[in-house]
């Protein structure tokens, strides 16, 4: 389902951009029913409600209903919940201006896919949501709105590269002994041992290397690696760059020298120098990342020029305890009607 990573891409693509690239102003001047105006364009209080009900269920299945009063890093959950809720609408409108701006519209078959998919939700929720604060035609409001921001997104990066070589693909498994050359400062920066220091774990990571021949790899790991894991299975870009390269170099069974990075040092063994079962969804994923990065740099230029006003005043009076629970299903739903529509 690596495809539905896209369906509400804002919050990880847009993160940056978010209400900094765009006019966004406090007011207390909208009705109950209104939670912003995105250049007029009105968000409803009913959109806010149904997303509410998603996380309510999903936050109180996990834990209970104590959780909203729970603090990490001084934010409660029912703060970091209505914020997501409020970020994920605010994005949604700005992608539905974009795909107007971008002759990006729904067809009659996808509408008719809308109607459908928002019936079948609505029949999941509990009799009491159903008498809360948003109907079946927010759903299907809703439905259309993440149905347009994926549609525009696939429109606007049509000309991404999409062929990805057999080695960007590649997957490798490998175990790994790590021997750490720096400390952390009070302010968790990273700070290089003093010389001194920095020659006795390089002689000791040398020693380590004499020591694998006569010994199990992972055992070494697990007695004298300063990293707590000693396996890992990556693809192309997702390490530092000198792990990366040995630990690509290395054939099935085969164990580098000393690989020094700005961390410290590693000995790396190859476990499968190509895990020909990850492949397919490697290629996506690296695919959908350089969709990503070429839309977010066309995100954050359009949402330059959009006014935005929030609601502040109702929508800080809302209380998560009172927030009916939805079915968990809102997600899923739109996944199984849409999940195969915008693939090359």
């Amino acid at each position: 389902m690596w495809k539905r990573k896209i369906i509400l891409f804002a919050a990880a693509v847009c993160a940056a951009a978010m209400l900094t690239g765009c006019a966004f102003r406090l007011t207390t001047g909208f009705g109950q029913d209104t939670v912003a105006k995105v250049n007029g364009d009105k968000i409803g209080m009913d959109s806010a409600m149904l997303l509410l009900s998603e996380m309510s269920y999903s936050y109180e299945r996990l834990f209970d209903s104590g959780v909203w009063e729970e603090s990490i890093g001084g934010v409660t959950a029912q703060e970091y919940v209505k914020t997501s809720v409020k970020d994920t609408l605010l994005h949604l409108k700005y992608l539905k201006l974009m795909a107007e701006k971008e002759n990006v519209a729904v067809s009659e078959a996808e509408a008719a896919k809308l109607d459908e998919a928002a019936r079948e939700y609505w029949a999941t929720l509990p009799q009491g949501t159903k008498t809360a604060e948003f109907d079946i035609e927010t759903v299907r409001e809703f439905y259309g709105d993440l149905l347009l921001a994926e549609k525009v997104f696939y429109e606007a990066t049509s000309d991404v590269d999409t062929e990805v070589s057999a080695d960007e693909a590649r997957v490798v498994d490998v175990q790994y002994i790590f021997v750490s050359t720096v400390t952390f400062s009070e302010d968790g920066e990273t700070v290089r041992l003093p010389d001194s220091e920095y020659k006795s774990k390089k002689a000791f990571a040398e020693s380590l290397l004499s020591l694998i021949s006569e010994g199990d790899f992972a055992a070494l790991a697990r007695e004298y690696s300063d990293d707590s894991e000693y396996s890992l299975q990556f693809g192309s870009g997702e390490r530092d760059a000198e792990f990366e390269k040995a630990a690509f170099a290395l054939e099935m069974g085969s164990i580098s020298g000393l690989v020094e990075t700005e961390y410290g040092y590693y000995i790396i063994k190859c476990i499968n120098d190509n895990i020909e079962s990850n492949y397919e969804k490697r290629c996506a994923d690296i695919i959908l990342s350089r969709r990503t990065e070429a839309f977010s740099e066309l995100y954050a230029d359009f949402v330059k020029n959009i006014e935005t006003e929030f609601n502040e005043g109702e929508y800080e009076k809302l209380e998560m305890k009172n927030v009916a629970s939805g079915s968990g299903r809102l997600y899923d739903i739109f996944g199984k009607y849409f999940v195969s529509t915008q693939l090359d």
